[in-house]
């Protein structure tokens, strides 16, 4: 389900309630549209909620018939013009970054590169640069590319952990999880010549508040699910309140967690899932007999 988090008193809405695999939503920076990633057709799309309500802009027979398995991690451009996302094509090491325009048109392989699995990515404000998820041999490393397509990527940070890397609005920052030492959650500038590390290892993902100035993040804890804002400047936490424990951020897919800011700036929307389960009890039927109990023992 896709749920959205107010950043004034961490009260939870449902967005969207599904019983197939929907999730990984992004807004739009600067429109009230979102996409996600859902199977309600029956297999994986992506979709996008705008003012005119939902609507696939990219499903498998944007490609040819039988090469595409999964779409992971959708996000749209500054301009909402374009839209970048991960298309698996049936196996966990071949998985791609892709660029549709909404307009219409053939998509477009972000990189050039072989043999790495690519997903999820952040556009830069301008919309010339992308930062995205890469792994290969083992290793996860922070990646930039152009959207020109079948772009040459430059590696920007090697050996960091997990989650999603995220361009800051103002252009000034890039965060991501930095698994080496005890940086943790990260800043560093666009020219790498400037790092900040934060810490906070329990944080499953953070991003950016409109004006940059800070980051949000929900902590998990054994007994408790806690949003917080994290001053960039001066590492102030402040509590904004606690989250129920069926709202913790969860993917049906890893990584495929990310926190994104609302157009007004006032919440975020994030992916969870909730399990359930029932007890039933038959009546009316009756009891098997001995001779039923001794044919079932009985070599067929």
């Amino acid at each position: 389900m896709i749920l959205s988090a107010s950043l004034s008193d961490a009260s939870i809405e449902r967005v969207i309630s599904s019983e197939v695999p929907t999730g990984m939503p992004a807004w739009a920076a600067h429109r009230q549209a979102f996409v996600y990633v859902s199977e309600r057709s029956g297999s994986s799309a992506i979709w996008m909620r705008g003012e005119d309500g939902d609507r696939p802009i990219v499903t498998a027979d944007s490609f040819p018939s039988g090469t595409t398995s999964i779409f992971i991690l959708p996000a749209l451009s500054p301009q909402a013009d374009r839209v970048l996302y991960a298309r698996g094509r049936g196996g966990s090491n071949d998985q791609f970054n892709w660029i549709s325009s909404l307009s219409g048109g053939p998509p477009v392989r972000l990189s050039n590169e072989k043999d790495v699995i690519e997903r999820g990515g952040s556009w830069s404000p301008d919309g010339g640069r992308i930062v995205y998820w890469r792994f290969r041999n083992g290793s996860v490393s922070i990646m930039v590319a152009r959207t020109t397509g079948d772009a040459t990527p430059v590696v920007f940070r090697e050996k960091t952990g997990i989650p999603l890397p995220e361009w800051s609005s103002d252009g000034q920052w890039i965060k991501f999880f930095d698994a080496r030492g005890v940086g943790g959650w990260s800043l560093i500038s666009p020219d790498g010549k400037t790092l900040r590390s934060y810490g906070e290892p329990h944080t499953i993902e953070m991003t950016f508040s409109a004006d940059s100035k800070r980051l949000y993040g929900i902590r998990v804890e054994p007994d408790r699910r806690t949003l917080f804002s994290l001053d960039i400047a001066t590492k102030e936490v402040k509590t904004i309140g606690e989250i129920s424990k069926d709202f913790t951020p969860l993917s049906y897919s890893n990584p495929g967690i990310r926190l994104s800011l609302s157009p007004d700036g006032k919440s975020i929307l994030y992916p969870a899932t909730r399990s359930t389960s029932s007890l039933w009890m038959m009546e009316g039927f009756d009891q098997p007999s001995w001779v039923d109990q001794l044919r079932e023992m009985m070599p067929r």
